[in-house]
């Protein structure tokens, strides 16, 4: 199931980014996962959201951007956490989410 995940980032990058793997591709797929909507981010449709939600629970991690190796690397969630939380901090606290009509 972990090659079923990647192999829907790449699918959803290609859709929203026209690239095989976007800028923060797996954060902002990730945050589409809380239900919330940001101006600057990709937003996904409900149906892609609930199926990454699916493989994401099911493999118990997420795929990341490797700079080191520049191939996406399979974490644990533990590990998937700490990396996201860095992000989610530093690029959308201060983000001013879509409002509830444009979602």
């Amino acid at each position: 199931m972990e090659k079923t995940l990647l192999q829907l980032m790449h699918r959803l990058s290609l859709e929203y980014m026209d690239c095989p793997w976007g800028k923060d591709l797996e954060f902002q797929l990730f945050q589409q996962l809380s239900g919330l909507r940001f101006k600057h981010l990709i937003s996904v449709t409900k149906q892609e959201e609930q199926e990454l939600r699916k493989l994401g629970r099911a493999v118990n991690g997420w795929y990341y951007w490797s700079t080191t190796n520049s191939v996406p690397q399979f974490l644990s969630w533990g590990a998937w956490e700490r990396i996201f939380n860095d992000w989610h901090l530093k690029t959308v606290l201060f983000t001013k989410p879509l409002p509830p009509e444009n979602i």
